[in-house]
């Protein structure tokens, strides 16, 4: 009889614990559970879209073909910002040749720095288009490169190159935005922004 007792005092103990166990006890003990939570900025923050429909730079080249230009949302990394204005970024394709991200007529802007390495999703128009020789020295001015690699830059050069109207950056750094505009005093200087959206109608 005692020896019955014993073993429902055991069961009744087991499903008791069992019963009040739960999920978040699994998740305390597994290491590889991601609770990190990213945040995600848009520029501008009027501009909102979903990034989950982005596609990758290689895709893209890939969806471009031999078209002059194109609707796109994209996924890149960072690689550097316009120092002066936020005005520009570079991503890199799968070669490591840069794709230059210009803002929309200069409507808004991103982190002059902290941006490098940070996840980014831009929509906007893809295009192919020359750079004179003085837009690539005005960019080459406005970016941390050295001056010896400045030197090096001599005529003009064939790109893909993105109009950017909004971005989302990941983790993106804190910024004034509002003194970025009102102290843009380079303006348009050294920028050819010509209308593609309106030549490919």
């Amino acid at each position: 009889m005692i020896q019955k007792l014993t073993i429902s005092v055991v069961l009744a103990a087991i499903l008791f614990g069992c019963g009040n166990f739960n999920q978040s006890d699994l998740n305390a003990g597994n290491s590889n559970v991601d609770t990190t939570t990213v945040s995600q900025t848009f520029y501008p923050d009027t501009m909102k879209f979903d990034p989950a429909i982005a596609i990758t730079v290689a895709d893209l080249k890939s969806k471009i073909g031999t078209q002059d230009s194109m609707m796109v949302t994209v996924a890149a990394s960072i690689t550097e910002t316009c120092t002066k204005m936020g005005c520009w970024m570079d991503i890199k394709d799968e070669s490591g040749k840069d794709i230059k991200v210009r803002m929309k007529d200069h409507n808004f802007f991103v982190p002059k720095d902290g941006c490098e390495g940070k996840k980014c999703v831009i929509q906007g128009y893809a295009y192919r288009t020359t750079f004179s020789e003085e837009e690539r020295l005005h960019y080459a001015m406005e970016s941390d490169m050295p001056q010896d690699e400045i030197d090096k830059i001599k005529g003009p050069e064939d790109v893909l190159t993105i109009t950017a109207h909004s971005v989302m950056i990941e983790d993106a750094p804190q910024t004034q935005s509002e003194e970025q505009s009102h102290d843009h005093d380079h303006d348009h200087e050294g920028h050819e922004h010509h209308d593609h959206e309106a030549e490919a109608k």
